[in-house]
């Protein structure tokens, strides 16, 4: 990527039967630090399976549709045809670096966004897509896209795990040595994966105030921000982005 290309766009995902404003502290955030990193940043909350005002009966029927996808099954995404679909309207000219981000269930529209906008789309000219997942299922990430894919849970420090993301598999079959074939438990994982500390539970991500402050006054905001711009910071050099 030629390094004079500071242009910046931040998708941001919510999962299911979410409040309209519940990731807007995260959307300012990380907006405000890549600007401040020098990159011409625009960002916009999407809600591929709507919000509660939605009924959850007809979301979780969605997102768990599109969680049991196969790699080459995308086209079929609810929430991520959603999702494409609103980026590309009025954006057929953008030549910069998108970012989608989804928490939940909208980890899963994300990671389908972006292979659709790559494909069906024809969204060659954009020069890079990055996909963070956040206490997401698991769900089957494109092989071109998983060294550009990154995934985050609560869990660690003898703290316990965030039970959504212990739904949904990474796992495909492939073929071994000879003619057997095994079953890969990793093999459409993205391959960054982190665990971060936090407090609270599966909705907790984005808090900013008490009780999710750590005795050294950080919040989960600010955890949960620091991690995703120094992945983002790793990758874009990577590739002489930055």
């Amino acid at each position: 990527m030629k390094k004079e290309n500071k242009e910046l766009q931040l998708y941001l995902m919510c999962g299911m039967a979410t409040s309209p404003d519940f990731m807007e502290d995260f959307r300012y955030e990380l907006s405000r630090r890549m600007i401040k990193a020098g990159l011409s940043a625009t960002s916009q909350l999407l809600f591929p399976y709507g919000d509660w005002s939605r009924k959850a009966a007809a979301q979780m029927l969605e997102i768990t549709h599109d969680t049991a996808l196969g790699p080459k099954q995308f086209a079929r995404s609810v929430g991520g045809r959603r999702a494409a679909q609103e980026v590309s309207r009025g954006h057929a000219a953008f030549r910069g670096i998108r970012v989608f981000i989804g928490h939940s269930g909208g980890g899963v529209a994300a990671a389908h966004a972006s292979r659709l906008l790559l494909q069906d789309y024809a969204e060659k000219d954009a020069l890079r897509h990055f996909i963070i997942q956040i206490g997401s299922p698991k769900c089957a990430v494109h092989p071109e896209d998983r060294q550009d894919t990154l995934y985050i849970r609560f869990g660690g420090d003898g703290r316990r795990t965030d039970p959504v993301t212990r739904m949904g598999s990474w796992g495909g079959w492939e073929k071994a040595a000879g003619r057997w074939w095994r079953w890969n438990p990793e093999k459409y994982a993205p391959a960054s994966r982190v665990q971060l500390s936090l407090i609270g539970g599966h909705a907790d991500y984005f808090r900013r105030h008490d009780p999710f402050v750590s005795g050294e006054g950080v919040s989960n905001l600010e955890i949960m921000t620091d991690c995703i711009q120094r992945w983002l910071k790793e990758r874009m050099n990577a590739a002489a982005m930055l």
